[in-house]
């Protein structure tokens, strides 16, 4: 009886320790955005750079995806629905980006304009069936393959995209994943474009790599091989092998909640030696945990030059732009932020870089948008 009483008091207490935390967590992440105004002019100092083109797409935007009764989630305390989610680019004048709850790809012509760039919509695949929920992308070193998570079945699947528009097909050409997996995150080619590597984060985090087998107009992907994670403490949410294939960068974060929790602990980037092929070395650097305090790593992104590394931090509103020696690996410094009060990010989570250097891409969760900033001349 006194066992029985002890277990019900357990309970209790675990009941009343749950509740108590979700009630705080709510009331800090309330309170973080009532006082963005007052914030606002620090974050502008600290991150002066602002876009030079922004769009969104209404059909797979928040108000839409809570219309359609899509589940929500929350990242640093604060609830937001996986709109646009991964993003690439197919072409130096091509950019794709991935919807996750609206099952799309769409591919937009990006070209200088005066004084912003001329974003023109050229297609929209929306495909349940095939695409599933799209969590990041990467194409080919070649351009010819693009690599596209879906986070609903825990799979990587793998399109061919047309060389004349740079728009992907959306029926894919080879698909793999282990049975267990159900949330993959991150992903990248390797240097040599003969495999791919990818990360997943739910019941068994860590990353797995698939040989690509090219056949010329056709492809086909090997046995997936799990590989040893190199952190254990955080799920490795993003991956970028450099350009050369010397390096390869791992972003760690927590995993997004169904309930508003302030994780607060700090997330990193690791950089790793590598190869060509996306062996995964020794860690040689790492950033330091002052630059990511409470955030979550979602994206992460090399210029062409190999000299620099960009990552989306969600729950901080921002993207960090690092410089990396590219002899050594080492994390040199921080080149500059882009922060929500000029940057306008909202919960980023996708980032890449244009082939020829002069564009970055973001996508956001906050608000569905794709923001674009210039990189280079």
């Amino acid at each position: 009886m006194v066992d029985g009483a002890d277990s019900v008091f357990v309970r209790t207490q675990r009941s009343v320790a749950f509740r108590s935390r979700t009630v705080r967590d709510r009331l800090v992440a309330r309170t973080r955005i009532l006082t963005r105004g007052l914030r606002a002019p620090a974050d502008r100092r600290r991150s002066p750079v602002g876009p030079v083109a922004t769009v969104r797409e209404p059909e797979f935007g928040p108000a839409a995806m809570a219309r359609r009764g899509e589940p929500s989630y929350f990242a640093g305390g604060v609830r937001r629905y996986a709109t646009c989610t991964g993003a690439t680019w197919t072409r130096p004048d091509r950019l794709v980006t991935g919807f996750l709850l609206g099952r799309a790809l769409v591919t937009y012509a990006v070209t200088p304009g005066t004084p912003h760039l001329r974003v023109r919509h050229l297609d929209t695949a929306v495909e349940p069936a095939r695409l599933g929920w799209v969590e990041s992308l990467a194409v080919s070193p070649d351009r010819r393959w693009l690599a596209v998570l879906d986070s609903l079945a825990g799979r990587c699947n793998l399109l061919a995209v047309d060389p004349a528009t740079g728009v992907p097909d959306p029926a894919p050409r080879a698909s793999c994943g282990l049975p267990r997996d159900r949330v993959v995150h991150g992903v990248t080619f390797a240097a040599d474009g003969r495999s791919i590597l990818y990360s997943t984060i739910d019941v068994r985090p860590g990353l797995r790599r698939v040989p690509v087998v090219d056949e010329g107009e056709a492809v086909r992907l090997g046995p997936v091989t799990e590989l040893a994670i190199p952190c254990p403490d955080r799920t490795p949410k993003a991956l970028a092998c450099s350009p050369d294939g010397r390096w390869l960068a791992i972003g760690y974060g927590p995993n997004v909640t169904r309930r508003a929790v302030i994780d607060g602990a700090p997330t990193w980037i690791d950089i790793h030696r590598s190869d060509p092929s996306g062996t995964i070395g020794e860690r040689v650097s790492r950033t330091p945990d002052a630059w990511l305090t409470g955030g979550t790593v979602e994206c992460v992104a090399w210029t062409p030059d190999g000299r620099r590394l960009v990552a989306t931090d969600q729950a901080g509103d921002q993207a960090l732009v690092v410089a990396v020696d590219p002899a050594t690996g080492v994390v040199d410094g921080l080149v500059e932020r882009i922060g929500w009060a000029a940057g306008g990010l909202r919960q980023p989570h996708g980032c890449t870089v244009s082939p020829d250097g002069r564009w970055l891409a973001i996508t956001n969760y906050g608000d569905g948008s794709l923001r674009l900033y210039r990189t280079g001349p």
